[in-house]
């Protein structure tokens, strides 16, 4: 199994505070599979909702789990990308084009 990784991607559920950034794939899927339903849609999206929030297609959500560029699970034959490894890198895109 491949090994993601991404920078940043903390994560509190109840008093626990999990550093997704260190999780390699196989640890990312217990982590969703440990989840309740409600967290789950909390901080997981299918690539269709990812591509909504980020205005491009799906495939361009593809090519950024591919990419590692977000971090995602591949569950039930569909990827569930997280919601904060999503906004973190639309924000260092922003930023980037902005030049700072």
């Amino acid at each position: 199994m491949q090994e993601r990784k991404a920078e940043g991607l903390e994560v509190r559920t109840g008093q626990t505070e999990y550093n997704l950034a260190n999780f390699t794939e196989e640890q990312l899927v217990d982590f969703y599979l440990d989840l309740s339903r409600k967290a789950r849609d909390e901080y997981f999206v299918d690539t269709a909702s990812a591509a909504e929030m980020a205005g491009v297609t799906q495939r361009t959500i593809q090519l950024w789990i591919e990419g590692g560029l977000v971090c995602a699970v591949y569950i039930a034959g569909k990827f569930k990308v997280t919601v904060h490894s999503l906004k973190q890198y639309l924000e260092e895109r922003a930023i980037k084009r902005r030049g700072y």
